[in-house]
């Protein structure tokens, strides 16, 4: 008996040890660090370019281009952007340019930033960066700077990428980031709203019509996408894909922009994908 139960108890030890070290990786992996889990999701974002045409009121007003490349190391992100603005009937004043670069660390928060912005005949070139526990940004006519709260600033097309790495969220949930308008040189407070996910097609690819020799979509790709609102009264609505690439998203002035081959976007108004 005395055996029996010995083996009894080295049975139940070996079952509770190993119930515990389960407990312990599982509780490790399901419970990480919002740090840790942001790190592991920034490392599976992959670098490439994404084009758009841009819309206001259903009517062709522009392409842009946005590119993400990862920094040597892994030290952080570069996303390229480029928005080519005509609206008719506004004259000078109604075509804008803008390029820009901007830098975010590992845990994809804004570290650093460049703006040029043609209107017409009028140039703007705008930096900020990140210093300690403020934001300093510089124009060619002005400076200035602003506190940063605890929550690390984000910017247009960087917030998409922060929210795919930090694995999206569920129907329902809101996030608040704080977004910077470097052309203000402001800081606001945005709460994003999740209302789910849903499969999203884009065209992907284009070749020109036997006929007529216009540009048409040849081929199109089909990714899972979070649909996020955001702003007052969720007057703003963004697509985002698991890769942090925008799909959809409403920009300032009521204009729109898609995602679509780069032809589409450049030789053509997008018109074959309203």
């Amino acid at each position: 008996m005395r055996r029996g139960g010995a083996r009894t108890l080295v049975a139940w030890t070996v079952v509770l040890v190993w119930v515990g070290v389960m407990a312990w990786n599982a509780r490790r992996e399901l419970f990480r660090p919002e740090a840790a889990r942001l790190a592991l999701g920034a490392a599976t974002l992959p670098p490439g370019v994404a084009y758009y045409f841009i819309n206001r009121d259903r009517q062709p007003a522009g392409w842009a281009r946005i590119e993400i490349d990862t920094l040597q190391g892994r030290a952080g992100f570069l996303i390229r952007e480029q928005y080519d603005v005509r609206l008719p009937g506004l004259g000078a004043s109604g075509q804008v340019e803008t390029r820009g670069d901007t830098w975010l660390n590992s845990r994809v928060e804004l570290d650093s930033l460049s703006r040029t912005i043609v209107r017409g005949s009028d140039t703007v070139r705008i930096r900020a960066t990140v210093l300690g526990d403020s934001l300093e940004w510089w124009t060619s006519t002005d400076a200035g700077g602003v506190r940063l709260s605890a929550v690390a600033p984000q910017t247009f097309a960087s917030w998409p990428l922060r929210f795919a790495a930090a694995g999206g969220a569920p129907e329902g949930e809101t996030r608040r980031i704080t977004l910077f308008d470097p052309i203000a040189g402001t800081l606001r407070e945005v709460d994003l709203r999740s209302r789910g996910e849903s499969v999203r097609v884009f065209a992907d690819s284009a070749d020109t019509d036997p006929d007529s020799g216009e540009w048409i979509v040849a081929g199109r790709d089909t990714v899972s996408a979070w649909w996020v609102e955001s702003g007052a009264d969720a007057a703003g609505e963004t697509w985002v894909d698991e890769d942090g690439r925008i799909l959809e998203a409403d920009l300032p002035g009521a204009l729109r922009l898609r995602r679509t081959a780069f032809e589409l976007a450049f030789f053509r108004d997008g018109s074959t994908n309203r």
